[in-house]
């Protein structure tokens, strides 16, 4: 074969190689990695600077009650409650935060209390509250107003691939600490177990029998 054809071969075959070679992001494209859902964590505080008088005002304790109603729906752990140190009156604030806490459905093993110990020109040093949340989104995703649509110099993945569809989906998940393994599964039914066991052993069908509105009966 002469030279000439060798190298032609050769050129060939090199093209086609880089032709089936994959970018990094065109990697993470095909292996569902671009843009995948992260969690990001807030702590929320609420702080109460009226210890002095040693009880809570009626909108202070309004304040408590909307707190305790957002940990309820987004809270993850506990409510800490840090009190300055030193405070006489904190004792007795932090019982009525307690007790609002509970009237509100916070049970007592999802309240922390501890202290600080505030500046030393800090003369009224708040008590304050917090507990942390964590929220679910698609980061590095952009606008579809900020893409060319005209440049066409290349047939990679638009910034924004993958976008929608995992933006819809975190927004729809309801406990995004659920992500990081944050929450303990509950036990399971025992009586519904035997139950079916049961009728497993009589040779009975094991499924639940339906109402006419959809509800199970067993």
């Amino acid at each position: 074969m002469s030279n000439w054809k060798t190298f032609a071969l050769l050129g060939a075959s090199i093209l086609a190689v880089t032709s089936c070679s994959q970018s990094a992001e065109t990697l993470q494209v095909s292996n569902a990695k671009h843009r995948e859902i992260e969690v990001k964590e807030e702590t929320h505080y609420l702080e109460l600077s009226n210890l002095a008088q040693g009880y809570l005002k009626q909108e202070d304790r309004r304040r408590v009650e909307d707190f305790a109603l957002k940990f309820g729906k987004d809270g993850y752990g506990p409510i800490v409650l840090s009190a300055p140190e030193g405070s006489q009156q904190a004792p007795r604030i932090i019982a009525s935060i307690k007790s609002i806490l509970s009237q509100s459905g916070v049970l007592p093993d999802k309240i922390t209390v501890g202290g600080y110990r505030p500046a030393a020109n800090e003369a009224a040093a708040p008590l304050v509250m917090a507990f942390k949340t964590y929220e679910a989104h698609v980061p590095g995703c952009s606008t579809v107003n900020e893409h060319d649509w005209t440049d066409l110099s290349s047939n990679t993945a638009l910034p924004s691939f993958g976008c929608a569809v995992n933006e819809n989906i975190a927004m729809m998940i309801a406990k995004p600490g659920d992500l990081l393994g944050q929450r303990e599964i509950g036990p399971g039914d025992s009586s519904r177990q035997l139950t079916v066991y049961e009728k497993y052993r009589l040779g009975e069908s094991t499924a639940s029998s339906q109402e006419a509105d959809g509800g199970s009966t067993q």
